[in-house]
C-alpha cells in the first residue's frame, strides 16, 4: 500500500484518479488549497462509484512525507501548487502529471527525481467539490520518457477497477497523441457550444477538427515525436467514445474560469514555430476562443447531464 497525495483531487479528474487508486488499496488523501482541515468526505464518480478518502488543506500536510504526489490540477495552475508543496515542504520520492497539454512534465521534472505522465482518454466532469461524472472515454496510458517500470508497478492493478490501463517508457509521444486529440475537440466544441459529438455530426466541424490534429502531429513529427497511433483515428475514436461529454474547456468556460488552451493549441502553434512551422489553424482556434470567452460564459451549459447527480 502505498500513501498517495492528490492535488486537486477533488476536480474532475483527481476524483476519478483519487477513486480508482482507493479502489485499488492505497491511502489516498486529496489536497484541497480551500479545505481548512482534515476530514473524511464521501468522494464520488457518477457512473463508477464512491469512497471514502480523507481531505486536507496545505497547512495540516506541513512536513509530511508520501510515496506518491499525483498532481490533477489544470495545467495553468500546476506552477503555484508546485510552489505550494515546496513552501509546505510536503515530500514525496516519484511525482504523476495529468494535465492536459504541453509542458507539465518539464516542469516537474524541476522538482522532483522521478516523474511520470497519465495520459487520459476519458471525458469527465466536476459536478460538485468531489462529486464527477464519468461520460465514457477509453483508456489510460501511464509512463515515463525512459524505463520506470519498478516506478509504475503501484498502478498495475488499476485494470482491476474496470478501466483499461497501458504502460509505456515513451510517455511523450501519448502526451503529443492527446495534443492532438483536444487540441481539435476542445476548442471546436466551445466554438460550437456544443458536446463532443456534435463534432461528428457537423461536416464542416468535422473537417476543421481533423485539420487541427493533422496539424498538430505535424509538429510533433518536425520535433522527433513518433506518436504511437494514427492521430485521426485517435480523434474519432475520442469523440464516438466521449459523444455526450462537454469538453473542460466549455466547462471552464461555463465556470468562467481560465481555459487550458494555453497549454494545448497556443503551446502547439509556439513548439511548431520553433521548428518553423506555421500551425496557423490551432493558433486560429486559440484566438477565436479567447475572442468569444466572454460571450460564451453567458451561455446556458450545453450539455444535459450537468444537473443529475444520482
Amino acid at each position: 500500500m502505498m500513501r498517495v497525495l492528490v492535488v486537486g483531487g477533488c476536480g474532475a479528474i483527481g476524483s476519478f484518479i483519487s477513486y480508482l487508486l482507493n479502489a485499488i488499496g492505497h491511502d489516498v488523501t486529496i489536497l484541497d488549497r480551500e479545505a481548512k482541515n482534515c476530514e473524511e468526505k464521501n468522494l464520488r464518480v457518477l457512473g463508477i462509484g464512491e469512497a471514502k478518502v480523507k481531505v486536507c488543506g496545505y497547512s495540516q500536510l506541513m512536513n509530511q512525507e508520501f510515496d506518491q504526489i499525483v498532481y490533477a490540477v489544470k495545467s495553468y495552475d500546476l506552477r503555484e501548487s508546485i510552489g505550494l508543496i515546496s513552501k509546505y515542504n510536503i515530500r514525496a520520492d516519484i511525482a504523476f502529471s495529468l494535465q492536459n497539454g504541453l509542458g507539465s512534465l518539464r516542469m516537474l521534472e524541476g522538482k522532483y527525481r522521478n516523474v511520470a505522465g497519465v495520459v487520459m482518454f476519458y471525458g469527465l466532469e466536476k459536478i460538485e467539490k468531489c462529486i464527477s461524472k464519468f461520460n465514457g472515454g477509453s483508456k489510460i496510458v501511464i509512463g515515463c520518457k525512459g524505463d520506470c517500470e519498478e516506478l509504475l508497478s503501484s498502478w498495475d492493478n488499476l485494470n482491476s477497477t474496470g478501466v483499461v490501463v497501458e504502460k509505456t517508457n515513451r510517455i511523450e509521444g501519448y502526451i503529443w497523441l492527446k495534443a492532438c486529440v483536444n487540441s481539435a475537440i476542445n476548442s471546436i466544441s466551445a466554438i460550437l457550444w456544443r458536446s463532443n459529438g456534435y463534432i461528428l455530426e457537423n461536416s464542416e466541424a468535422f473537417e476543421l477538427a481533423i485539420e487541427i490534429c493533422k496539424e498538430t502531429s505535424e509538429v510533433a513529427k518536425r520535433l522527433g515525436i513518433n506518436l504511437p497511433e494514427d492521430p485521426v483515428n485517435a480523434l474519432i475514436k475520442t469523440l464516438k467514445d466521449t459523444y455526450n461529454n462537454c469538453s473542460s474547456t466549455i466547462q471552464d468556460i461555463s465556470k468562467k474560469k481560465r481555459t487550458e488552451l494555453d497549454a494545448i493549441n497556443l503551446a502547439i502553434y509556439e513548439a511548431g514555430k520553433r521548428v518553423g512551422y506555421l500551425a496557423k489553424y490551432n493558433y486560429f482556434a486559440y484566438r477565436i476562443v479567447s475572442l468569444i470567452k466572454k460571450n460564451l460564459e453567458g451561455k446556458p451549459y450545453p450539455c444535459n447531464y450537468r444537473q443529475t447527480l444520482t
